[in-house]
């Protein structure tokens, strides 16, 4: 792969990266599928429009830009406005309160990444990469070059034809999300400290915000927002008539005396409909649905009644999908623990390190029930972990792009030819 600094070999050739971190870099030669482009309905939404993605695993560009995401994947989250996740949320939130005349606001950009300006973008991954002084191996002009590779080089595949993505940086690419970050880190604190009536509180996850403002400053504060920059634009959702706002996995309801409950939110087309109990998949797989869901209340459900509510439900939707009684105690027994353990991250992060260390035998292999799990018993006891995978799927069987017909075409303003399809 050759960049204007000249790509790969040149940075191994400085010896900067050792000849296996090449390896593992590079694409793979004519091995290397091309991007494809599908899109997503979001069913949730009126009109059910497409999220546009381009898949880019496997591709020519894949290697090197999961490389790049793993450097500057640490970059992120260096400013309080960026939520790691739904815990650290729920956590900011029960340090905060309503006052008079207050209410929560939600403003999610629209179609984030298509609408990135890529030069400003790289401006920014500079500026960063820079100030960080445990930055090694690559330097800041070899990092930026494959980087912009990366991000420049968005063609894909529809229909058996290519296609060029004008704008922004494709969805799929395991560094776009990262870029993306770094990106609205930047524009949200220049944003944020140029307000009229700057907000109580901003917390973004990707593209969607957390806002606590005076009820009569909302409007100004969208559209300040929204002067910024040309390319990036925020829609509103208001408060529900009882003033409550969902944000990630939860919907924060305002109380008479100021404070925020949380309980797990969920949308208005979700069905409860998990893994089936007598489903083909491994019994780990249908014990970690019980496992995450349970977690999920106990790290959103901050009173002893709303988590007692939230888990009498999901045992109700969990014996509705077949799930027997013991494996719900297992299930909930295991998020305890995960909780617990959770507690001290620093003791996480040295074991796990150390597991890592120990454990590098690995093998992935397809589920055949009852045979698989024989296997991976006798493999652990070799030291070697197992991994399954499907090798069929229903998805892959009744999806696929290759069985879309184009009914029509138009240029949209997402920075490449939008298409009608049909399935």
């Amino acid at each position: 792969m050759r960049t204007r600094g000249g790509g790969l070999k040149a940075i191994k050739k400085s010896g900067n990266i050792s000849e296996a971190k090449y390896s593992q870099m590079r694409p793979s030669g004519n091995k290397s599928p091309a991007p494809k482009f599908y899109g997503l309905p979001k069913i949730h939404k009126e009109g059910k429009p497409l999220r546009n993605i381009v898949a880019s695993c496997g591709s020519f560009s894949y290697p090197t830009a999961k490389e790049l995401a793993r450097i500057l994947g640490p970059l992120v989250g260096k400013h309080g406005q960026s939520v790691l996740n739904t815990k650290d949320f729920v956590d900011r939130i029960f340090t905060r309160s309503l006052e008079e005349g207050e209410e929560q606001v939600s403003f999610d950009v629209t179609n984030l990444f298509g609408k990135i300006k890529v030069g400003r973008a790289l401006s920014v991954e500079r500026a960063r990469l820079k100030a960080d002084s445990t930055l090694k191996d690559m330097t800041v002009d070899q990092i930026m070059d494959l980087l912009k590779f990366c991000l420049t080089n968005t063609y894909f595949t529809f229909h058996g034809k290519f296609y060029v993505q004008k704008f922004g940086a494709a969805m799929g690419s395991p560094v776009s999300p990262i870029v993306a970050n770094l990106f609205m880190e930047d524009f949200e604190s220049a944003a944020i400290s140029t307000a009229p009536t700057p907000p109580k509180c901003w917390d973004r996850y990707v593209d969607n915000t957390y806002t606590i403002i005076k009820k009569d400053k909302t409007t100004e504060l969208h559209e300040h927002i929204n002067s910024q920059e040309r390319s990036i634009k925020f829609t509103k959702e208001p408060p529900a008539p009882d003033g409550s706002v969902p944000f990630l996995d939860t919907k924060c309801i305002p109380q008479p005396d100021g404070s925020i409950r949380t309980v797990v939110y969920r949308k208005p087309t979700h069905t409860d409909l998990y893994v089936q109990w007598d489903s083909n998949h491994p019994l780990s797989a249908k014990l970690s649905v019980i496992s995450s869901l349970f977690h999920q209340a106990s790290v959103v459900c901050r009173t002893e009644q709303e988590l007692s509510e939230e888990q009498e439900h999901l045992t109700t939707v969990l014996q509705y999908n077949g799930y027997p009684q013991w494996a719900i105690r297992k299930g909930r027994d295991r998020s305890v623990r995960k909780l617990t353990n959770s507690q001290d991250n620093n003791a996480n992060s040295a074991n796990s390190s150390q597991t890592s260390v120990k454990n590098k035998s690995f093998v992935v292999m397809d589920y055949i029930k009852g045979l698989s799990e024989r296997i991976r018993e006798i493999l652990k006891n070799k030291g070697v972990q197992v991994y399954f995978k499907s090798a069929n799927t229903l998805r892959n069987i009744l999806v696929s792009p290759k069985q879309m017909q184009v009914v029509s075409r138009s240029q949209g303003g997402l920075g490449f030819t939008s298409f009608t399809v049909e399935v």
